[in-house]
């Protein structure tokens, strides 16, 4: 299988120049941890430099500009965000069993995917057509979304999600964060580095406790003084100039 020769042959290239490299970085504990345990360095040889939030997230921004914005350039208001390519391992399938299982279509609620399909994921297809009745005014999904206007539909959400069962590092619960939106976030894989969401982490195999969190915030939002926490301290661990200090 071609695939899977091409496959090996980029795990080897990593695995050979990682072992070569005079210095070796990466952008999150767990992906130190998984390639000390798989490419068996050792630990104390890797070093790591996150990822960062640009700093236009940590601007202030007008939100009720915005919702504006979006509303007549989009005709979208009141909705539910997802900022991630489409593949199963992202777990947009939980997100539209969410709407259904709480009824947020029928409460006027929408939900937008804002990515490009990069793998074919056959279970939330077959979510989506479940919703067939609602795909047409409550269901959106954008592929090429400006960054000034991925910043404002961010600020327009109600919330943003991203339940991912896996990552290396995971930038958009960072980017809605700093921008202060009410974001629940996965707390597997690199995403457990992000406590200070604390409440707001999910176990995106925890179907029922996701929902109840989702329906929580949309019912009583989050306090203006937490989100201002969850901003400053992303600021104060992921901005460039943290990453360019540890870098040098």
């Amino acid at each position: 299988d071609t695939t899977l020769f091409r496959s090996l042959q980029k795990h080897l290239l990593f695995k050979k120049s990682a072992r070569m490299a005079d210095v070796l970085t990466t952008v999150s504990m767990f992906s130190k941890k998984s390639i000390s345990k798989f490419f068996k360095i050792p630990a104390w040889r890797i070093h790591v430099v996150h990822n960062a939030v640009s700093e236009k997230y940590f601007e202030n921004h007008n939100k009720t500009f915005y919702k504006d914005y979006i509303k007549n350039k989009y005709n979208i208001e009141n909705f539910v965000l997802v900022v991630s390519r489409i593949e199963p391992r992202k777990n947009h399938v939980a997100v539209v069993r969410a709407f259904k299982n709480i009824g947020l279509f029928e409460k006027d609620y929408r939900l937008v995917f804002i990515g490009k399909r990069s793998i074919l994921d056959t279970k939330l297809d077959a979510e989506l057509n479940s919703i067939a009745q609602y795909k047409n005014k409550s269901y959106y999904h954008l592929e090429n979304v400006p960054e000034d206007d991925l910043v404002k539909f961010y600020c327009s959400s109600r919330v943003s999600v991203y339940l991912s069962k896996g990552e290396g590092f995971g930038i958009p619960p960072l980017e809605s964060g700093a921008l202060k939106v009410p974001t629940l976030c996965s707390n597997k894989s690199a995403m457990s580095d992000f406590d200070f969401f604390q409440e707001f982490h999910c176990d995106p195999s925890d179907q029922r406790g996701f929902e109840n969190k989702l329906s929580d915030i949309l019912q009583n939002g989050v306090p203006e003084r937490r989100l201002e926490e969850i901003k400053n301290a992303i600021r104060e661990k992921y901005s460039w100039q943290t990453s360019s200090r540890r870098l040098s």
